[in-house]
């Protein structure tokens, strides 16, 4: 009767540790998925933000200005905006894995930002600067799965080889440098998964425009060289045993070419350009706008 109990209680605790172990299993199983995700999301982020930062300081003019001598001063000052495809579909393994529901498929980085571009002192070269930050858990209009926050600023230095007369069109040398920050998040009231990045972008390109009464086409080449970096975390309160997880994913001293163009118009002392530009060594579309005060 002892040994029947017995027996009974070891069958009993085996067939009970059964479904135990088969739930620790799917755990690690899903722990090495969302890193795997979270990993093919952080390499493409670090070369995603290196694009959206080209998105600043874009003018039509090749350069403004004028040779030697070079008065009086010309500068312009306004606001820009331009938006970046980021693919999401890498991290929906993660997100899904964790129950985090509405993540789209692709978002719009956005860059809305003010610049300054100052040229016509006493060399034929003009130089320009950009500042942009937002932060949408600051927003009321918020998706309530996902938080956003960038910040980005640098500047551009242009040397003009032609000043653009007669049928001739402006040529311009340039080399710039721009530094970005941030964030994104995923979450509900059980998991989070937090990518933090922060990458350096050195910029060079070569630019052609002609303006045609009150019209100006554009056209360009920028050879992008970029320090990338993003690390990131993902948690949730329902595993004890693996429920965190951490990795940095870096990029160094990457390179990929750029080409961009668009269209200028000159009404009075506004200035309205709309570009676009395309990433052939990483297939990456960029798009912007702005408006601007010059003289």
């Amino acid at each position: 009767m002892k040994k029947s109990f017995f027996k009974t209680g070891i069958i009993f605790l085996v067939l009970s540790l059964i479904p135990a172990t088969k739930i620790f299993s799917d755990i690690a199983a899903n722990v090495a998925a969302i890193n795997s995700s979270c990993t093919e999301f952080s390499s493409h982020l670090n070369k995603v933000i290196p694009n959206s930062a080209t998105e600043h300081n874009v003018y039509s003019d090749a350069w403004i200005g004028k040779f030697v001598p070079s008065t009086p001063m010309h500068f312009a000052i306004g606001i820009e905006g331009g938006l970046t495809k980021i693919d999401l579909s890498s991290v929906k393994n993660a997100t899904d894995a964790l129950n985090i529901s509405s993540v789209p498929n692709t978002m719009a980085y956005p860059t809305i930002g003010a610049n300054v571009r100052l040229g016509g002192f006493f060399l034929p070269f003009d130089f320009g600067f950009s500042f942009f930050t937002i932060d949408t858990s600051k927003l009321k209009t918020q998706h309530p799965d996902f938080i956003f926050a960038t910040t980005v600023f640098g500047g551009d230095v242009r040397f003009a080889i032609f000043q653009g007369k007669g049928f001739f069109p402006k040529w311009s040398l340039g080399v710039g440098y721009y530094y970005s920050f941030g964030s994104l998040q995923f979450n509900n009231s059980d998991s989070n998964i937090n990518f933090n990045y922060k990458t350096g972008t050195w910029v060079a390109q070569t630019q052609l425009s002609k303006k045609f009464i009150f019209i100006t086409p554009f056209v360009g080449y920028r050879a992008l060289f970029f320090d990338s970096e993003t690390n990131y975390i993902w948690s949730n309160t329902t595993t004890k045993s693996c429920d965190k997880g951490t990795i940095s994913v870096k990029a160094i001293d990457s390179f990929s070419s750029q080409i961009f163009g668009g269209l200028g118009m000159t009404l009075g002392v506004i200035q309205l350009d709309i570009n676009g530009s395309y990433d052939f060594t990483n297939n990456f579309w960029n798009g912007g706008l702005s408006i601007r005060f010059s003289h």
